[in-house]
């Protein structure tokens, strides 16, 4: 079966200092410059022992359990 994600366990107050909070719209824009502009959610934070390669937001994407870095992403207005 594997290692379910569940997004209940994310942090809800980010583990380092960011502009970004839960329920912010956020444009993501990958390693290679592509941009997703979907409409995307923050839905929380990794805890600060699980922050990888600066990558420590979570949103609502098909990939929820993989965090973004807050470089590569922008705020919806």
């Amino acid at each position: 079966m594997g290692i379910q994600f569940d997004p209940s366990q994310l942090a809800t107050v980010s583990p380092i200092p960011t502009d970004y909070e839960i329920g912010d719209e956020v444009i993501f824009t990958n390693e290679f410059g592509v941009v997703f502009d979907e409409g995307f959610r923050v839905i929380g934070f990794s805890k600060k022992e699980d922050v990888f390669n600066g990558r420590f937001i979570h949103l609502d994407t098909d990939a929820p359990w993989f965090p973004a870095r807050p470089e590569m992403l922008t705020k919806k207005h």
